[in-house]
């Protein structure tokens, strides 16, 4: 046998390999993509987060503002300086200052977010909050909820702080001066 009819023999072997191998790569892939669409996808339609997030503040969250022995809890989230618990509580999209007060009357926790006006609507519609009050440009989401604390008749308020997490309470500790960082809201 002459070297070039080897070569056409064996290229004549390959071509019939590749035919043979893509034929069954062609196969498997249908056979992958009948398969695929058979399975339900269980991210599709909307996100249970929201969900979630409001049965655990309806569940957990009297349990252990019972446990700590408050009647009141004060969150102050900022735009790129949340407090770490802010996803949790539905603070994750603050821009300006949003404070939300968590209040625990009767067994039963109830939410108030103090949302800059250009945030409130959307905050509102998800529906995280039993209220939301818009507070105008310039205002203060903070000075609004404590005003909020001072009329309701609370007696033991729990505030986000740390001295190690600068997030903790929406401020970033090393500028906030001494007294600010001893605030009493009852004072």
């Amino acid at each position: 046998m002459s070297p070039t009819h080897s070569l056409a023999r064996l290229l004549q072997r390959g071509f019939l390999l590749c035919a043979i191998a893509a034929s069954v790569l062609a196969c498997a892939a249908e056979k992958g993509s009948a398969d695929q669409q058979e399975i339900e996808n269980p991210f599709a339609g909307p996100s249970p987060w929201p969900e979630i997030r409001k049965e655990r503040m309806r569940t957990l969250l009297p349990q252990a503002m019972e446990a700590a022995g408050v009647d009141a809890w004060l969150i102050l989230c900022r735009e790129n300086n949340n407090d770490p618990i802010a996803h949790h509580v539905g603070g994750e999209n603050a821009g300006g200052q949003l404070a939300i007060v968590f209040a625990y009357r009767n067994g039963e926790v109830s939410s108030v977010a103090f949302s800059p006006v250009g945030e409130a609507t959307a905050l509102a519609e998800s529906g995280i909050h039993d209220e939301v009050r818009p507070i105008d440009r310039g205002a203060s989401a903070l000075s609004q909820a404590v005003a909020y604390l001072r009329s309701g008749g609370f007696s033991a308020i729990a505030i986000n702080t740390s001295t190690e997490n600068a997030l903790a309470d929406g401020y970033p500790a090393p500028s906030m001066p001494p007294s600010a960082r001893l605030w009493d809201p009852m004072r």
